[in-house]
């Protein structure tokens, strides 16, 4: 099972931030992802708090006031955070697994915390190019997902990708 067969993915806000930035953004793969998951209706998941959504707004609301930002980027983040349909999940920051996710990520993660708990709580993808809170540890590679992806719920299909992993799994046309 991957993203583009459950059709729900959290989309960490650092995804956004590397669209607009050329290193990141190899090639336009973040682009090009992006359009697609909206052509195949990919709907985004969020927590009930909306503290994702607050994280969005505080994040990618400065990179258009400090920078010229190309139009179809613009539309990518503002149909990503504000204007598509979303999927609501009921986060229980006092649940079994927050407890083991919260074990995983360093201190302070808190919305790190919730993206993870909404993919786990309700199966579909993270996208995230978090390597420093999410996907590695220190130097080790792939480590702290790995510890994650131990801890889902066994009967959920949830992945947690990186912008070029989730590219590279693009259905082939």
């Amino acid at each position: 099972m991957n993203l583009f067969e459950t059709k729900k993915s959290a989309i960490d806000t650092n995804i956004f931030e590397h669209l607009l930035n050329p290193q990141e953004n190899v090639c336009g793969h973040i682009d090009i992802l992006l359009q697609k998951m909206r052509d195949i209706g990919v709907i985004p998941i969020i927590d009930d708090r909306e503290r994702i959504l607050a994280e969005y707004n505080d994040r990618t609301v400065p990179l258009f006031k400090n920078q010229r930002t190309d139009s179809s980027k613009r539309f990518l983040i503002q149909y990503w955070t504000k204007d598509c349909k979303k999927y609501r999940v009921s986060v229980e920051h006092s649940s079994e697994l927050m407890k083991k996710i919260k074990k995983v990520l360093p201190q302070g993660e808190g919305t790190d915390a919730v993206f993870v708990f909404v993919v786990f709580r309700c199966g579909g993808a993270l996208l995230t190019n978090d390597r420093d809170d999410i996907i590695d540890e220190g130097s080790r590679r792939n480590a702290r997902r790995t510890k994650l992806l131990r801890i889902k719920e066994r009967d959920m299909n949830s992945e947690i990708l990186t912008s070029k992993e989730a590219f590279d799994a693009l259905p082939q046309e």
